[in-house]
């Protein structure tokens, strides 16, 4: 069986502000990356708002979006 973590992304600028999605624990390094991360669990309308991958970069860059693993619930 296959463990999953749950990672919250947070954009304020995007309809959801928060979304908190599932990943196969195995696959935690991409989180280093977290502007590829973010763009790759966005809906094609949540990428619309978002600006572009450019826009989301930026927006990395100084904080102002991020990913965080959440923590496991018991």
């Amino acid at each position: 069986m296959e463990n999953f973590i749950e990672v919250e992304i947070t954009f304020p600028q995007i309809v959801f502000e928060k979304k908190v999605v599932k990943i196969p624990e195995d696959q935690k390094k991409k989180l280093n990356n977290e502007a590829d991360f973010i763009w790759e669990n966005l809906t094609e309308t949540e990428q619309d708002w978002s600006g572009g991958e450019s826009a989301i970069r930026s927006a990395v860059d100084v904080d102002y979006c991020r990913v965080r693993i959440l923590p496991k619930k018991s």
